[in-house]
Parts: structure tokens; C-alpha cells; sequence
């Protein structure tokens, strides 16, 4: 009797037991991707905007992106293929937010990308829709992974009207700027007025800084050409710094002013805009302009003649005066002009003035690999004291920044883009690297015998 009651039972209630089963399995085997786990209100992505009332172009804004489970997530979430041509994203600067929440009495597991956004364009901004990649530790079927795409609300951005006819600008609650050996202040330091010598130098720094936005939002200077200075400019130093959140922009120009040719020049004044969101209005930075004079006389090449001829005149006396010793000793001396000879080169520094010359006629030919070997041998390098040009020009900057330049003429590749912008040196500046003291020259015999062969 109790055999047939429990066989009745399991006829009965196998059929339901076996439904049950097909129920669960057909409703977890649902949810085996990002789409079902959506469909199924496990999972929820949103997006927004957070910006200002009035947002401008150049200000920061967050594109806010949250994802929520139900359950817990496996690995971090990705944001994928985020790409718009007026919107700056800086590299890196994506921050990721983990959290919970509560959802209808239950505790959900969020991550939050936030991506800051740079607008270079004002008017309506319309975003693709982005992709997310998402890895969820489900309940029934373990990690479930796969990518969704969501929408981005549109916003608009715009330009203050003050704004409207300015080509570059800063846009942060603080931009400020500091010159360091402007030419006001080299002249008090160095007791001068207005006044450079030819083959002088001063180099200028300018460093930029920005609170609230990036370095490369900060404007490059750009600096005019000015008759008989060269200007050398160095790469940019561009770097960012955050502290707790708040981010430092820092931009650094370096330029290097070599004048090269006498009158008086001008460098014009430098302006630079930002608009102070703390007031919400425009300010201005600047640079003051300079007015000098370079000392020397109004034409070069007549100059470098008269210095030429003198060079010459000078051996010319000093021959002279030689041959007139020798005749005077009488032939007895014959023998030994060899050694007067060699006597008179030491004394009359004979080799290098004939390198000096040679030099000069190089840098005028500019032959410049030839000229950085010539003045290698007009100061007899290397000694004890110096191996090459750069460790002797170590304690003379303005001659060490022509030097520079002579080595980049002499051995950079010339190519179609630059063989029209290769600048001279001119022949005052090539000059000032032939006035170091004496003692940096080695004149042992043997040194100058090699010379003079």
C-alpha cells in the first residue's frame, strides 16, 4: 500500500519538479551577456553631462559615465573608442570611481569613468554614442563580459564676446608669467644702458603657469626676426602636475639673443589673454618691449677688411724688422736661420694668426665643419686642461651659444625644409671665439713645428 502511494506521488509530482527546473534553467541561461543582464534590470549604464551654467570654449567639463550591477563586477570597467575633433581629452586623465548604491531596498555594486573634456570650438556639441567594456560576476553563470554602447547627452558651449576676435587665449581661475634675465634687468645687474657689444649674448626665459587646465592649452611664443640678432630658440619644456585633484599647467620658452651687427634694435612688446573665470572677465598679460643699441661701426664688411689689412701689416713689420737683425749679424748668422726662424714664429705667435685668418675665411666661405677644425687648432685642444671647444667655452656663455650654433651649421644634414632657414654667422660673432685668455693655449715647440708645416 505504501509502495503505491509513494509511486502515485512521484507520478505526480515529477512533471511539476521537471517544469520547475526547465523554468530556472531557461531564465538564468537568459543572462549570459551584457544585453540580457540589462534586459533583466541587473545592470544599468547612464551618462551625463556636468559642466557650468554657462560653459566657454577652453573651460573643463566631466563626461560622467556610471555602470551598476546588481551583483559585484569581475574587473574594471573600459571606456573604448571616445574620439571628437573639437573635444581635448588629455592622455591619462581618465579617473575611475568604484562605489555602491541602493536600488529599491538592495545594495549595487558602481563604477564611474569621468573623462575631462577641453572644448576648442564654441556652439552645439552632439557625441557619438560611446562603448563601454564590461566584465559582471553573475550568480548562475559567472563572469559574464561583453561591450554595450550608451549615449551622450548633448550641451552646447560658447565664446563671451570679448573673446570673440582673440586667436589664442587661457581660459582658468589663474594664469600668471614670470621673465627671468629680461633685458631691463640685465642691464641694471651689469651697470649698462641700453648698450651690447658685438658678439654679446643674453638668453631670456619666460615660464608660463595655469591652475585648472593643462599645459598645452598655454599658447608657444613666437618671436620676430630682428636686423643683425640672431635668435635661437629652445624646445619648449611642456608639463602638468596634479595635487589632490587640482590640476598645474607649466610652460617654459627660452630664447638666445646674439647680436651680431651694430645699430640700435626694438623687440616689441608680447601680449597674452586669459579670461579669469573667478570674475569672468578678460585680462591681459605681457611682456615688455626693449629698446638698445649695439656698439661697433655701420659696416661690417669694411671692418672685417680694416682688421684683415692690420693682420697683415703687423707680419709685414715684423719681417721687416727680422731681416733687418739678420743682415746686421752678418752672414756668420746664416746657418743658424733656421732656429731664428722657428725663434721668431714663438715669438710672434705666427701659426695662430695664420689659423685665425684661415678660420675667418672659413666662417665667410661658410665652410663650417672646416672652421670648428680650425679653431680645434688655433687653441691646441686637446691639453691637460681641455679635450674639446665646449669644455674650454664652459665659463663664457655668449661665446659657448656661437659655438653651439657653429657645431649644429657645421654637422646637421640639410635637407629641402631647412637649406633656406641655415643662418649665417656673421663674422663678429665667429671673432668673439677667438678672445679667450691666453692661458687656455698651449705653445710648446713642438706644437707649433706641426702648426707651421
Amino acid at each position: 500500500m505504501n509502495n503505491k502511494l509513494v509511486v502515485s506521488l512521484l507520478s505526480i509530482l515529477g512533471p511539476i519538479f521537471l517544469i520547475t527546473q526547465l523554468t530556472v534553467i531557461s531564465g538564468n541561461a537568459s543572462a549570459t551577456s551584457i544585453r540580457d543582464l540589462i534586459n533583466a534590470k541587473q545592470l544599468t549604464i547612464t551618462s551625463r553631462i556636468e559642466q557650468k551654467t554657462e560653459q566657454i570654449v577652453g573651460q573643463p567639463l566631466i563626461l560622467s559615465i556610471e555602470i551598476a550591477t546588481s551583483r559585484w563586477f569581475a574587473k574594471g570597467t573600459r571606456v573604448l573608442n571616445f574620439k571628437h575633433t573639437d573635444l581635448i581629452m588629455l592622455p591619462g586623465s581618465e579617473v575611475s570611481i568604484n562605489g555602491t548604491k541602493k536600488i529599491e531596498g538592495m545594495t549595487w555594486s558602481t563604477q564611474t569613468k569621468e573623462l575631462t573634456l577641453y572644448p576648442t570650438k564654441a556652439g552645439d556639441y552632439q557625441i557619438s554614442d560611446i562603448t563601454i567594456d564590461i566584465s559582471v560576476n553573475t550568480e548562475n553563470h559567472g563572469i559574464v563580459e561583453g561591450s554595450m554602447t550608451t549615449s551622450i547627452p548633448s550641451f552646447t558651449i560658447s565664446l563671451p564676446e570679448e573673446l570673440s576676435d582673440i586667436e589664442h587665449f587661457v581660459v582658468s581661475p589663474s594664469f600668471t608669467l614670470k621673465v627671468a634675465n629680461n633685458f631691463a634687468q640685465n642691464d641694471a645687474n651689469q651697470g649698462t644702458d641700453n648698450q651690447y657689444a658685438i658678439g654679446e649674448a643674453i638668453t631670456q626665459t619666460v615660464t608660463f603657469t595655469v591652475i585648472g587646465s593643462p599645459a598645452m592649452m598655454i599658447p608657444p611664443m613666437s618671436v620676430a626676426n630682428i636686423n643683425g640678432i640672431s635668435i635661437y630658440q629652445k624646445t619648449a619644456q611642456v608639463f602638468d602636475k596634479a595635487n589632490r585633484g587640482n590640476l598645474t599647467g607649466t610652460r617654459i620658452e627660452s630664447f638666445t639673443y646674439i647680436f651680431e651687427q651694430p645699430g640700435k634694435f626694438q623687440i616689441e612688446q608680447q601680449t597674452f589673454y586669459w579670461w579669469d573665470l573667478t570674475t569672468n572677465s578678460l585680462k591681459l598679460l605681457k611682456i615688455a618691449g626693449y629698446q638698445g643699441q649695439v656698439g661697433g661701426s655701420g659696416n661690417k664688411l669694411k671692418l672685417d677688411d680694416v682688421i684683415n689689412r692690420r693682420i697683415i701689416s703687423f707680419d709685414l713689420v715684423i719681417v721687416l724688422l727680422v731681416c733687418l737683425a739678420i743682415i746686421s749679424l752678418g752672414y756668420g748668422l746664416i746657418n743658424k736661420r733656421t732656429f731664428i726662424l722657428a725663434g721668431y714664429a714663438r715669438l710672434t705667435h705666427q701659426a695662430q694668426r695664420r689659423l685665425k685668418r684661415q678660420f675667418l675665411v672659413a666662417i665667410k666661405q661658410e665652410q663650417y665643419q672646416l672652421a670648428t677644425q680650425l679653431l680645434f687648432n688655433y687653441y691646441q685642444l686637446p691639453n691637460k686642461e681641455f679635450n674639446v671647444c665646449r669644455e674650454l667655452f664652459a665659463q663664457y656663455p655668449a661665446q659657448l651659444a656661437i659655438l653651439v650654433v657653429l657645431n649644429q651649421r657645421a654637422f646637421a644634414q640639410p635637407t629641402p625644409s631647412n637649406a633656406k632657414d641655415r643662418t649665417k654667422i656673421s663674422i663678429q660673432a665667429a671673432k668673439s671665439l677667438l678672445n679667450l685668455s691666453k692661458s687656455h693655449r698651449k705653445s710648446s715647440e713642438k706644437s707649433h713645428k706641426i702648426l707651421l708645416n
